[in-house]
Parts: C-alpha cells; sequence; structure tokens
C-alpha cells in the first residue's frame, strides 16, 4: 500500500521530471455514471478510448479534445476550439444549414431560432457540438494585443499512452498486463507516435515511464528496450537493458532509449524474465505505461 506521503512524493518527481505536458485526442465517449471522458489519444485506447476526469463540459463523441497528463495522469481539457463564426452555403434545409467557417472548413450544423439564409455572417456555438447561434448584426475585428517575442529555444515535452501492451508465458501471449517471474516477460508498445511527434532535430533531456503496479513481490525490475511496432508471433528483443524500482510511479530512463524512439529505430519497453523476482504485475497499456519525453 502506498502512503499518502509516498504519492505525493512521487506525483512531485513525476512533475519536476517532466511527466507533465499537453496532448490532442478524440472523443469517443462519455461514461457518465463514472463523469469521464473515453479518449483515443494518438491511438492509445483504441475503439473504448482512455477514461480520463473533465475539467470542463462534456465534450460530443467524435470532437477533438485537449488532454493534459499531470504526473503521467490524464485530464480531458475540452475541446479544440473551432471558428465561432462563418458564412453560410445556401438556405437552410431540413433543420440544418452549411456554413463555411472562418477556419476553413465546412460543418452542417443545426440552428436556433429563424433559419438563416444563404450568405448570412452567422454565430457558431461549439460546446453544443456545433449549432448556429443566429445572425451576426457585424462582425466583431477585435483589438491587436501586445504580444512578447517569444524566445525561441524549441523545446517541448509531451506523453505518449502505450498503444498495446501484453504478457509472453510459455511461448505465447497470456494477457495483456506487463508481467514478470521466471516464465513471464512484459511488453508495452508505442507504434510510431514518439517518432512523428518529437522534432527530428531535437535533443532529447528527460525520458521515463509511468508505471501503475498491481503486484510488486521484488524491488527491482529489468526492462529492455525494443523495436517491435507491434505484438507479433514471437516476443521482441532487447536492444537494451536498464534497471529501474519496483512499485507505481515515475522510473526515470536512458536518455539514448527516447533517443531511439524519436529516431525511429525503437517502439517499445520490455522486460527479461527473472526468476529472483517472484511475480511482478503491472496494469495494462489503458492504465500504465506511458511515456513522457522532454526535448531542446
Amino acid at each position: 500500500m502506498v502512503g499518502l506521503g509516498e504519492s505525493q512524493a512521487n506525483d512531485r518527481a513525476s512533475l519536476e521530471a517532466g511527466a507533465s505536458s499537453l496532448s490532442q485526442g478524440v472523443c469517443v465517449s462519455i461514461d457518465w455514471p463514472n463523469r469521464l471522458a473515453m479518449v483515443n489519444v494518438g491511438g492509445a485506447g483504441g475503439a473504448a478510448g482512455l477514461a480520463m476526469p473533465m475539467a470542463n463540459a462534456a465534450p460530443f463523441p467524435g470532437q477533438a479534445v485537449w488532454v493534459a497528463f499531470l504526473g503521467g495522469q490524464p485530464i480531458c481539457l475540452g475541446i479544440v476550439p473551432n471558428a465561432a463564426t462563418g458564412t453560410t452555403v445556401g438556405d437552410a434545409a431540413s433543420g440544418r444549414v452549411t456554413v463555411a467557417a472562418d477556419d476553413g472548413r465546412e460543418y452542417v450544423v443545426p440552428y436556433m431560432g429563424e433559419p438563416p439564409t444563404a450568405a448570412s455572417r452567422v454565430m457558431l456555438h461549439w460546446p453544443a457540438n456545433g449549432v448556429v447561434l443566429g445572425v451576426s448584426s457585424a462582425d466583431e475585428t477585435g483589438t491587436t494585443p501586445d504580444v512578447p517575442v517569444n524566445p525561441g529555444g524549441g523545446s517541448g515535452a509531451r506523453s505518449f499512452f502505450a498503444t498495446d501492451s501484453a504478457t509472453w508465458r510459455s511461448g505465447g501471449w497470456a494477457d495483456s498486463t506487463f508481467s514478470v517471474s521466471d516464465t513471464r516477460s512484459g511488453f508495452y508498445w508505442y507504434g510510431t507516435q514518439v517518432r512523428d511527434s518529437v522534432p527530428a532535430g531535437a535533443t532529447v533531456t528527460g525520458f521515463g515511464i509511468q508505471i501503475a503496479a498491481n503486484q510488486t513481490p521484488s524491488s527491482s525490475v529489468t526492462l529492455t528496450l525494443h523495436a517491435d511496432g507491434g505484438r507479433a508471433g514471437a516476443p521482441p528483443s532487447a536492444l537494451d537493458t536498464f534497471v529501474v524500482s519496483q512499485g507505481s510511479g515515475y522510473k526515470q530512463l536512458p536518455l539514448a532509449w527516447g533517443a531511439a524512439m524519436k529516431a525511429g529505430t525503437a517502439f517499445g519497453i520490455g522486460s527479461v524474465q527473472a526468476s529472483a523476482s517472484g511475480w511482478m504485475e503491472w496494469q495494462p497499456a489503458s492504465t500504465s505505461g506511458a511515456l513522457s519525453i522532454s526535448w531542446a
């Protein structure tokens, strides 16, 4: 059992290690009984989505959303905004109207009040999944703010959930957990999302993995870096090994491993079978194994 003080210390270590970042995903559904958004983030979560609390109004399924990772844990901040104004394309029909929005896209949305006619400037409301609020009397031009100069640097940080996880046991895949024993070895896969997201010319300055453990009989476990993009008919071969402590929380990994994933020469984290460790089990990809990487 992890005490409150240890939990807070793990959260602080995760934040200081760069395990907090911002990403985008797509809302799959809303788990209303538990007030959770089910979100696909870069392929992680699949058709069911990853469960996460919401910090704003609930998005509609299919809407793009902002996802923050705080200490490696995801929170749905709300929808990615679309244009608030646009021009109708043709007259309204069957309770909907086509709007050429100011973001360059066309949307077919319902409307409130009287049906707008063709070429009307209208206001759009997106928290309601897109609805025309009404015809604008005039476009609001706003003001030009004094924006400070960006000092540059090209630095960044992101978290990446595993797209799959499994345990290899006795010649086959046993389940979706990440387990280690004298007959088991666990694996997480991430596909190409790290390579596709981190700038090719960047230098990795931080790299680690966020773990949620079910069973931790030993004090440490030997992890591996592997080059398999997804689950295959045999367990991935180890490119390198590194020992981390047991238990839940953030585990720092070699910067060279992050650089290999950025370069596209590695795509996952695994483990080696260990007879002395007992049976260790980490949770599956939906709740454990998120990578955090920072760069400059």
